[in-house]
């Protein structure tokens, strides 16, 4: 068994474990979401110059490099932007006649990489993680797949139950909110189209997908965690105003139930700030990385109080499940998506309203736009801040409000 075929059983029997349904779904899409990462690794390869062309349409063949042998494919439909791909045969013809059929991103770039750099180069390492990155975002997406199945499938039936209410009508029936932008960023999430692995998500288990990503429909349970205000660094709008407050005028029944925790801990309400945490950030990050700050009293991640939120295309981007309208959060979450870890940078957290109030300004007042441009507000931006100014750990724990795509 090579690593990709074990790291697809191991991944499928977790998600088993957690909904036998949902993997009997994905593992029925594997063979297409085989053959689209297929599709984007060959046309990545040649506009880096890593095969010796890049292919357009129809029939290719690629010599390699090192003259190991010629890659050929058929059926490629394939442009600088590649949306979808009907590539049907890949196959490597060794240069003793043996022919190989390539099923897998994975192998594909084993075999270019030996190419590249011959056997046992000193970048092989770098090979392997895109390998790994790839096979895992091959599992992902045929799991995204299913999920928009079972999306089309909602859409279908409720336009043909309703056939004069027209496709606008049903997406604000279906979604969680009343004009249904929600419902349409999250019905979008199927990755980026160019990307090679657009559904990477190494470190978050299949079954934690299903619980927080945008394309299931979930409700993510938001923690209001506290840190010692005078360990947070803000950008917040107007002078002298405090977190606490802001955040008792948006959500107050959030910050009596916030209060209550902190005093059933014995721990002084008016020492500390709110602060929104993702919840597999407070439970598979935080309590590690913060172990000194925890223990020093400078952030307690609390169990508790949690607001219902529901997850946008960005995943780590919420909005308020029960308000509609109602102020959202971009959250720091240290899984790696396609290929960045989401963080938050302290950066971020003070420019992004700074930005996009100047932006908001001019399209207000540059007659240009004529009303027909509006940015969604980021409101304020708040993080931790350790001791020694370390911003790797600091960009773990941040936040930024702004406004909801349903406004």
């Amino acid at each position: 068994m090579n690593s990709a075929d074990a790291a697809a059983e191991a991944w499928f029997a977790s998600l088993a474990s957690a909904n036998g349904a949902w993997a009997e779904a994905a593992k029925r899409r594997v063979p297409d979401a085989q053959r689209q990462a297929l599709a984007r690794t060959v046309l990545a390869l040649g506009r880096e110059g890593l095969l010796p062309v890049v292919p357009v349409a129809g029939r290719f063949s690629c010599r390699l490099s090192d003259g190991s042998g010629t890659l050929t494919g058929e059926g490629f439909r394939g442009s600088r932007i590649l949306l979808r791909s009907d590539l049907s045969a890949l196959r490597m013809v060794w240069s003793d006649g043996a022919e190989e059929v390539i099923d897998h991103p994975a192998r594909l770039l084993e075999i270019v990489a030996s190419s590249v750099n011959g056997a046992g180069a000193s970048d092989s390492g770098a090979w392997q993680r895109l390998a790994e990155e790839v096979t895992d975002s091959v599992l992902n997406e045929s799991l995204t797949q299913a999920a928009h199945e079972r999306t089309h499938a909602r859409v279908r039936d409720a336009l043909e139950r309703q056939e004069a209410a027209g496709l606008r009508n049903v997406i604000r029936e279906l979604g969680p909110a009343p004009d249904g932008a929600l419902f349409l960023d999250q019905w979008a999430a199927t990755g980026h189209p160019l990307h090679t692995v657009p559904k990477t998500r190494l470190g978050l288990d299949p079954g934690d997908a299903l619980s927080l990503l945008p394309e299931f429909h979930p409700t993510v349970p938001v923690r209001l965690a506290a840190v010692r205000r005078d360990r947070i660094c803000a950008e917040l709008p107007g002078h002298g105003q405090r977190l606490g407050a802001w955040f008792t005028g948006e959500y107050p029944d959030w910050m009596d139930a916030w209060r209550g925790r902190l005093e059933d801990q014995g721990r002084d309400a008016d020492v500390y700030e709110p602060f929104p945490v993702h919840p597999w950030q407070a439970e598979q990050v935080l309590p590690e990385m913060l172990r000194e700050a925890l223990a020093r009293g400078e952030v307690a991640l609390l169990n508790g109080p949690v607001l219902p939120m529901l997850p946008c295309l960005s995943v780590r981007s919420l909005v308020p499940a029960h308000v509609p309208g109602g102020t959202g959060f971009k959250l720091a979450l240290g899984v790696r998506l396609t290929s960045g870890v989401r963080t938050i940078t302290p950066r971020s957290c003070h420019m992004g309203s700074r930005v996009s109030r100047l932006l908001n300004h001019i399209f207000e007042q540059d007659a240009g736009f004529g009303g027909r441009a509006i940015g969604i507000e980021e409101i304020l931006g708040a993080h931790y801040r350790t001791p020694n100014e370390l911003p790797d750990v600091e960009k773990h724990l941040s936040f930024i409000a702004r406004e909801s795509v349903s406004r």
